[in-house]
């Protein structure tokens, strides 16, 4: 007993250093503006306290519901459906500059698989449709993901921050979601409540084209780490005096449990190896907001999502 003791007030005083897991554990380089990819949030400098709105972690352009990105703006044309170069609905920006090699294959394989789909006037798009099978055969490869509290490897990891891209992009469109799950602990390449997780044949995100017109998906993926989708279409929205923006509140932070002590009995004493970083979980509503000649007119929730809170996992050495 008295040894165990020794070893945790050695991790107490010793513990400095968070060794990364998979590539859920990224920092972004400080001259970035975005959040990168698939790093556990950093509760000391991005969440805000209870009940506060988040700020957007990538420059949205609330006028017309898009971020604003210039380059590639050459027309498309899908088949025999042909969209104007300046008629983008909606579209996001994400990054995985960090990443571990196989999952920055599974992004950029996912993206080529969503890239010029048509999706028509009431027509509902599947991203798992789009993009599957999820398999070695199809591209994939073994990546980190989440599963039951830990992260591990499995086949496509990396494919939701695709899924999370095309939602933000299709809120910035309005289009109308009609399945939509957030992960079960946070990420950190979009806002709380502002992810969408596919997982099999049970969990999708869908969403419907409410439009009389066609739209076209346009993923853009530069494989060193960065990630555009585009929703292309007829615009119809009184882009000059209504103006649209999204807002996520924080209505519950959950603390992480104790941490989850492993005793190695092949390492020495003073060994310890942090597997997986504590981090809070969340509650959280997304809405969004209109204005009209400057007067906010709506307010509508969105959305709830609820994010688990997960322990720190360590390894310590008891030869």
């Amino acid at each position: 007993m008295k040894m165990k003791q020794n070893v945790l007030m050695f991790v107490l005083l010793c513990l400095t250093v968070i060794i990364c897991v998979g590539c859920n554990n990224e920092a972004p380089p400080k001259e970035q503006d975005h959040t990168l990819d698939g790093a556990l949030l950093n509760e000391a400098s991005t969440i805000t306290p209870n009940t506060e709105t988040v700020t957007p972690t990538t420059s949205f352009d609330s006028e017309e519901g898009k971020e604003t990105i210039t380059e590639n703006t050459t027309p498309i044309k899908p088949g025999d459906v042909e969209i104007d170069a300046d008629a983008i609905l909606g579209q996001y920006t994400t990054y995985f500059y960090n990443s571990a090699k196989a999952r920055k294959n599974n992004i950029v394989n996912a993206a080529k698989k969503l890239n010029l789909k048509v999706v028509n006037p009431g027509e509902v798009f599947s991203t798992v449709g789009a993009i599957s099978p999820i398999t070695k055969e199809n591209g994939y490869e073994d990546a980190g993901t989440y599963q039951d509290g830990r992260v591990v490897n499995a086949i496509g990891g990396g494919v939701c921050q695709v899924s999370s891209t095309l939602y933000n992009a299709v809120l910035g469109a309005e289009l109308r979601i009609t399945e939509r799950h957030p992960h079960s602990m946070t990420v950190s390449y979009v806002e709380l409540g502002r992810d969408a997780a596919i997982a099999g044949d049970y969990m999708d995100f869908c969403f419907q084209n409410t439009l009389e017109t066609p739209i076209v998906i346009e993923a853009i993926v530069d494989p060193s780490g960065r990630l555009t989708v585009r929703i292309r279409g007829m615009e119809t929205r009184d882009k000059n005096n209504r103006k649209v923006s999204y807002e996520s509140i924080i209505l519950e932070t959950i603390e992480p449990g104790p941490a989850v002590v492993t005793y190695d009995k092949n390492q020495p004493k003073n060994y310890v190896k942090v597997t997986q970083s504590a981090h809070n979980g969340y509650k959280v509503e997304l809405y969004r907001l209109i204005h009209y000649q400057g007067e906010l007119i709506d307010r509508i929730l969105l959305s709830t999502s609820t994010y688990e809170a997960s322990p720190q996992y360590l390894i310590i050495g008891i030869k």
